[in-house]
């Protein structure tokens, strides 16, 4: 299936989803930092070499605004299906540290799949994970899908500046006895403008909705000023 039409599925999905929220929540404020770097394995002439890597980081500040109050490190080796298909296997650790909270420590081993398709309206790409769940606060494994959807629409008065916008929606596949519950997790919408300094570079500022299923009655949501690196290689 094209990546257009797993986008589009997925968008109709996300918007059932998004109705079925509960109305209560509480608001908050934040940063959102995305360092994200992607590569092929070998040198840069060798085209059809098919291996790749990921590495990124992450810093999110919610709390008081007054320190990084969760952070991700993620690590991922890939093998292209196809110029426009990836498969990776990955890892990732996600600490979170709010004061007058227990600490916690995530650890998810994943496999994903990525997907790209080039439009004359921008481009479509999309992520398929599974996320197998390790915390230190309870000895159960938890399983989580998530599906992003993104698209990239180039000025035609400045190409290298453009229009972003993307969604992803984690999935609970079962319940854990350190919280987890199975169904809608959290869902994470941004939308902004990038900048494309040269074919490695490029830099996305905007609005990062991040909306967390926490509990029946009352949910969150923050609202994130979200500044992300990304290199290509």
């Amino acid at each position: 299936m094209k990546a257009s039409r797993l986008a589009t599925v997925s968008m109709m999905a996300l918007l059932i989803l998004a109705g079925n929220a509960d109305a209560s929540s509480t608001e908050s404020f934040g940063f959102w930092n995305q360092d994200l770097a992607q590569g092929r394995f070998g040198s840069p002439d060798s085209g059809t070499q098919p291996f790749r890597w990921w590495l990124e980081g992450q810093a999110r500040v919610f709390d008081n605004l007054d320190r990084i109050n969760q952070a991700l490190a993620r690590a991922a080796l890939g093998y292209a299906i196809s110029d426009k298909v990836t498969f990776w296997l990955g890892y990732s650790w996600n600490p979170t540290r709010i004061p007058g909270k227990p600490q916690v420590d995530e650890h998810d081993l994943f496999p994903a799949l990525t997907y790209t398709s080039a439009t004359e309206y921008g481009t479509f790409s999309g992520r398929s994970m599974l996320d197998v769940r390790f915390t230190n606060t309870g000895p159960d494994t938890g399983y989580r899908y998530r599906q992003l959807i993104r698209f990239v629409h180039p000025f035609a008065f400045e190409p290298r500046l453009s229009l972003v916008g993307w969604d992803e929606a984690f999935l609970n596949v079962n319940s854990t006895r350190w919280g987890a519950r199975s169904g809608l997790d959290q869902n994470r919408a941004f939308g902004g403008v990038g900048w494309q300094f040269n074919n490695n570079f490029r830099t996305e500022l905007g609005y990062f909705n991040w909306f967390l299923n926490t509990r029946p009655g009352t949910d969150t949501v923050r609202h994130m000023l979200a500044v992300n690196f990304l290199l290509n290689f």
